[in-house]
């Protein structure tokens, strides 16, 4: 699941649709230490709530969309709304896209990540 939830994380640095990142096959994490802040990873990880949430959203909407414009639209629509969850949280994308790709590789980094998106709590 955590996988799953790193897959779509990444899904708007390398235009991966949720779905279509649902399905791959994780790769195992290497265990490599990322020099990556505990703050810039909160950060991360609150922005990673709103990705979620934004695309879980975006999933039927991206069902009932007819024709290839609307598909594009609506896409265009998440990848905005996926930005602005980013830099809410005072981060560029690319620090974003640091956080995450540090989190499938460090056990560490991917820990404090999730604890910071409150996954894995009720």
């Amino acid at each position: 699941m955590r996988q799953i939830i790193l897959a779509a994380a990444g899904s708007l640095l390398i235009s991966v649709p949720f779905a279509f990142a649902q399905t791959q096959a994780p790769a195992a994490p290497a265990a490599t230490h990322v020099n990556v802040s505990p703050a810039l990873t909160r950060k991360a990880g609150h922005a990673l709530k709103h990705i979620i949430a934004i695309q879980e959203n975006y999933r039927a909407k991206m069902k009932s969309a007819v024709s290839p414009n609307e598909k594009d639209a609506q896409r265009r629509q998440v990848v905005e709304a996926e930005t602005r969850a980013i830099r809410q949280q005072g981060l560029t994308v690319a620090q974003y896209s640091r956080v995450i790709t540090a989190a499938r590789t460090d056990k560490k980094v991917r820990q404090e990540l999730f604890a910071a998106a409150d996954f894995g709590r009720k």
